[in-house]
């Protein structure tokens, strides 16, 4: 017998498990620019084996991501439906740019792809900054208890 499960999570719940995916992906950022310094031999084989690492884990992200707040996100307060257009909006933007990188290091020289590699990494660590500021934050995915009926005494 094939049994369905709804798991429901909490806003807190939601945000912890996006945070720690950050998280992660911040480490992997910081394998893939440690390979920039290193010696030009491993370097080579490096940059892209840990490079595509990254793009891995940040493809599964952007999905998991949307997953879990692709409903929510837009009924959350009077900014939702802009917070959900924005994280769409930059998410296909990342897609196009994650294929140019991925592209570089067959068509470009290694530096130049090194280069595409390390802007591409930067942008996305500055759009998680984003994303933290403006949605994972727990001002906006938070758990409210609202007390009915309830007197001061």
């Amino acid at each position: 017998m094939l049994v369905n499960e709804v798991v429901t999570l909490s806003f807190e719940e939601i945000r912890g498990i996006l945070l720690r995916e950050h998280a992660q992906l911040r480490l992997l950022a910081l394998a893939v620019e440690r390979a920039f310094h290193l010696d030009e031999a491993e370097r080579a084989l490096e940059v892209p084996k840990r490079f595509h690492a990254f793009v891995d884990a940040l493809l599964r992200h952007n999905e998991h991501e949307e997953e879990l707040l692709g409903e929510i996100l837009p009924g959350i307060d009077a900014w939702g439906e802009l917070r959900a257009l924005r994280m769409d909006d930059a998410h296909r933007e990342t897609h196009r740019e994650l294929g140019r990188a991925l592209s570089a290091f067959d068509e470009k020289t290694p530096n130049e792809s090194f280069d595409i590699a390390r802007e591409l990494v930067q942008q996305v660590l500055s759009h998680m900054d984003e994303e933290e500021e403006v949605f994972l934050n727990d001002h906006v995915l938070r758990d409210d208890v609202i007390a009915i009926g309830q007197t001061s005494g």
